[in-house]
């Protein structure tokens, strides 16, 4: 199996985009470092950047007003967390457009969700100007897309907005109009590179010459956007409302007591380096060598696939994977503590989940972000080390037992049972294409 055929299957199965670019990213350190220690010469393609591949606009005498959405994959495997929340509040902005497409810049569109999109024409060769079509451009080098005077862009991952920049200086000469552009922030991406050229690329789009209408995800990463001294030309920002399925559940499942043996809900990414997989795992080492009730519990892990982890002679961590809603549901509904980490100032789903359900949850701060404010049973660690993740863990660990698996009577003031509608609602006039 070619190295290539081996990044996306594993990407496949992983459902992350951030995974994928992280395991390319390895494989052209390597082929760099074999070049470099046989004395040859390499092409500048060794380092080059594949998720900022220029997209190419081209003219055309389509004068319908359209909406774009430019997304990295809509593959029913990635169709969560962030890319799910773009595709709700793009829906909801196609009222006001006659037109709509999808630009799929980093996946192939084999395996979408027929029934959502079943409006939607797929267009391969991006000039059919359809009233809704989806434009698969992963492979767009040498490849053009059609761009009117009436196209309206939304970007969603930092890559996406950076290749739409170009597009608008030659939309502004073309046309001679001032475009306007909407960009969902959902985390600081920079955040997900070492200082280098992607965090400086990442950074750059926060900074565009064209009108940018930024909409944050939360208004904890909004405060952090304003702290740090960040401005567009409009901002605003939505809390995203738990998930209708899990919302469903939630308020019957926080108050039923769990049974032995009690269950420790791990959110598990080693391929995301922001969750801190290794400070969960030295901590739950520490945590099984410690405990003396530790014959009362059961690990698992959600989120991402990964071998089951040996903790102690008695103790393993089992892998789910990232489970179906169901399973899901059935995981948080048997669970009594919870443990998922970010470096980062967006408060994430995982937590705010395990806390609905009535998980003691072990989380950490950063910046801003302290979800301790909102929810009585979310624990935030102001120090994030092993040993504090290990003494919290044992600590709630007590308390559960204390109660006999009875979750604590927890309040949250950070959720409202709303639905994205209603959500997107109080976005006001950021909406508006001028």
């Amino acid at each position: 199996m070619s190295k290539a055929r081996k990044v996306y299957e594993i990407y496949k199965n992983s459902g992350s985009i951030e995974v994928l670019y992280n395991i390319i990213l390895k494989i052209k350190e390597e082929d760099k470092k074999r070049c470099m220690e046989g004395n040859k010469c390499v092409d500048g393609s060794y380092y080059s950047i594949p998720e900022i591949t220029s997209l190419t606009p081209k003219e055309t005498n389509f004068k319908g007003k359209r909406l774009n959405l430019l997304v990295p994959s809509l593959e029913k495997e990635h169709i969560f967390g962030g890319i799910s929340t773009a595709l709700n509040l793009f829906e909801y902005m196609t009222e006001n457009y006659e037109f709509q497409r999808i630009i799929v810049t980093d996946s192939k569109v084999d395996n979408i969700d027929i029934e959502r999109f079943k409006e939607y024409e797929i267009d391969n060769k991006s000039n059919k100007n359809r009233t809704k079509s989806i434009c698969p451009m992963a492979n767009r080098f040498g490849r053009t897309i059609d761009v009117g005077e009436n196209d309206y862009f939304v970007s969603t991952a930092w890559w996406t907005a950076y290749i739409l920049q170009p597009i608008l200086e030659w939309q502004q000469k073309t046309y001679d109009i001032e475009p306007v552009f909407y960009y969902i922030i959902q985390d600081f991406e920079p955040g997900f590179y070492q200082w280098s050229s992607r965090y400086s690329l990442a950074e750059s789009t926060y900074k565009s010459k064209f009108k940018t209408k930024a909409i944050l995800n939360t208004k904890i990463l909004y405060d952090f956007f304003v702290e740090k001294g960040y401005s567009f030309y409009q901002q605003a920002y939505f809390n995203p409302p738990l998930n209708r399925s899990l919302a469903n559940r939630a308020s019957l499942a926080s108050k039923q007591a769990r049974r032995e043996p009690f269950k420790i809900l791990v959110y598990g990414r080693p391929g995301v380096g922001r969750n801190c997989f290794e400070i969960c795992i030295e901590s739950l080492q520490k945590f099984a060598s410690q405990y003396e009730n530790l014959h009362k519990w059961e690990l698992y892990s959600v989120g991402e696939k990964h071998q089951d982890i040996i903790l102690s002679p008695d103790c393993k961590l089992k892998s789910l994977g990232k489970l179906p809603l169901d399973q899901y549901q059935n995981i948080l509904e048997s669970s009594s503590v919870g443990l998922s980490l970010m470096v980062s100032p967006h408060p994430s789903y995982p937590p705010i989940e395990m806390a609905s359900y009535g998980l003691e949850v072990i989380t950490n701060r950063y910046e801003n972000k302290n979800l301790s404010n909102f929810f009585t049973n979310i624990h935030s660690l102001e120090k994030l080390t092993p040993n504090d993740v290990m003494e919290t863990l044992i600590q709630v660990c007590r308390e559960v037992e204390k109660r006999s698996g009875k979750p604590s009577d927890g309040k949250n003031s950070y959720l409202a049972e709303e639905s994205w509608e209603k959500v997107f609602i109080s976005l006001g006039n950021i909406l508006r294409e001028k």
